[in-house]
């Protein structure tokens, strides 16, 4: 008898565990998302102190990336302009 009342449990015990992760899932994905903000193009070297075109060639490795991965990305704000040259691909 003991037997068969594990086998009752332990469908409804994977049935649990299985509704606790899926919750678990949906909380961490929505947390994670609602945090995310893209990355930095400081990140890949744009900065305000470089020479354009070195901003120019720095700002297309991020925007490559971005698009690799359907990423955003954002510019931190500088008091001093960010210089780039042209012919920048998006």
């Amino acid at each position: 008898m003991k037997f068969r009342a594990n086998r009752i449990i332990h469908p409804v015990a994977f049935f649990i565990g299985f509704m606790v992760v899926s919750v678990l899932n949906a909380v961490a994905s929505d947390a994670v998302g609602a945090t995310y903000i893209g990355r930095s193009i400081r990140e890949f070297g744009v900065l305000p102190e470089n020479e354009a075109i070195e901003n120019a060639k720095n700002l297309q490795k991020a925007i490559d990336w971005a698009a690799e991965r359907g990423a955003a990305l954002f510019v931190e704000p500088s008091d001093e302009p960010y210089r780039v040259a042209g012919g920048i691909i998006l």
